[in-house]
């Protein structure tokens, strides 16, 4: 049985790895919630908790740390699996998106699935080990536990989520000004984020733009989304392809779809005369754009 479930720990190990590596499925800054350290001390906590709830003492012996470690592994599972759908979600329904909107999708999307992921486990290890079905005091009891620690989780993530975006927009210093190097040809210089107006990808040559106020542009050797996360709320990410600041856009108007049409002030500029905000982040700008127009 013990090698049975040695073989179950390194699946689990090889599953932890592979999950891990979709990083790059979201372009969101890095909170507290998404580290390391912080998913192991998680993991660690549910799982002793959850041991307090099972047994009714503690026992110090190897059996029973054979069976925590392999519990805090399959705990660590489900929660790298959390993090990866959270990860799908800010992918395709962001905040920006609406707040209310993207806490109801994720409470009763992301809570099932998780829940059946643990089942799927859970039954997975019994098979392997005990070559039989879990008992019927799991869904009458472990499962109502699973459940509300996926709440709390949830709970968790979503307020670090907001004190993370809270952070990150309050200024470090009354006198720290965004800096960022770009180059010209074969001269470089330093732009300050007030002399900076819009950062822009080229499509075809997939090189990052930054335009001054005097409407010349430089190139940048960092992605928009580095970008996105140092500037301040002058700016705003309107899509996959632009970032601009409020001095740049000239009229916006509503498009069929929920789509907003965004005018800029494009004269001898590299810039396009309009460019499209799209239905999942028209609400968010709005907002950002406030009664400034």
């Amino acid at each position: 049985m013990i090698g049975q479930q040695r073989l179950f720990n390194r699946s689990v190990i090889s599953t932890l790895k592979v999950l891990s590596s979709f990083k790059l499925l979201t372009e969101y800054p890095k909170s507290l919630f998404f580290q390391r350290k912080f998913k192991w001390v998680l993991s660690i906590a549910i799982t002793t908790v959850n041991y307090l709830l099972t047994y009714s003492s503690f026992h110090l012996d190897l059996v029973h740390v054979y069976f925590f470690v392999s519990d805090l592994f399959l705990t660590l599972l489900i929660l790298e699996f959390y993090i990866l759908c959270i990860r799908c979600l800010n992918k395709w329904i962001p905040w920006g998106a609406g707040y209310g909107k993207r806490l109801i999708i994720q409470l009763s999307l992301i809570t099932p699935i998780v829940v059946l992921f643990t089942i799927f486990v859970n039954e997975a290890l019994e098979v392997i080990i005990y070559t039989n079905r879990i008992g019927v005091s799991f869904y009458t009891f472990d499962m109502i536990i699973a459940v509300l620690f996926i709440l709390v989780v949830q709970l968790l993530y979503t307020s670090l989520h907001f004190i993370h975006q809270k952070t990150s927009l309050a200024p470090t210093s009354s006198s720290f000004v965004f800096q960022i190097k770009v180059s010209c040809g074969k001269s470089s210089k330093i732009l300050i984020e007030p002399d900076i107006i819009a950062a822009f990808v080229d499509v075809d040559t997939n090189i990052t733009y930054v335009l001054d106020k005097a409407f010349k542009k430089f190139i940048c050797h960092k992605p928009l989304r580095e970008l996105e996360e140092k500037l301040p709320q002058r700016f705003y990410r309107a899509n996959r392809q632009f970032i601009v600041s409020k001095d740049l856009i000239n009229t916006y108007k509503s498009l069929e779809y929920g789509k907003i049409l965004v005018g800029l002030n494009h004269t001898n500029t590299p810039l396009p005369e309009y460019i499209i905000v799209s239905r999942k982040k028209a609400s968010h700008f709005r907002r950002w754009i406030g009664t400034d127009f």
